[in-house]
């Protein structure tokens, strides 16, 4: 998928991770193509793990603190 692979190679792991996930379940994939649009993901999913972790982005500060969604 050439949008996750653009998507990849400018840093947006997340947006990439969004296309591969919607390429593999596009009608008329190989197996083929299937496996690399996994293995594609794979590789987004730990790049945005490792980019999470170097951030001095704390999480929890971005969360809104009046966002019920957020409160258990």
């Amino acid at each position: 998928n050439s949008l996750g692979t653009q998507a990849h190679k400018d840093g947006k792991y997340a947006e990439a991770v969004m296309h591969f996930t919607k390429a593999t379940v596009l009608p008329g994939v190989s197996d083929h193509d299937r496996a690399i649009f996994y293995s594609n993901m794979a590789a987004s999913r730990l790049s945005l793990h490792e980019q999470r972790e170097t951030s001095d982005i704390n999480f929890f500060e971005l969360i809104d603190a009046t966002d019920e969604r957020y409160r258990a």
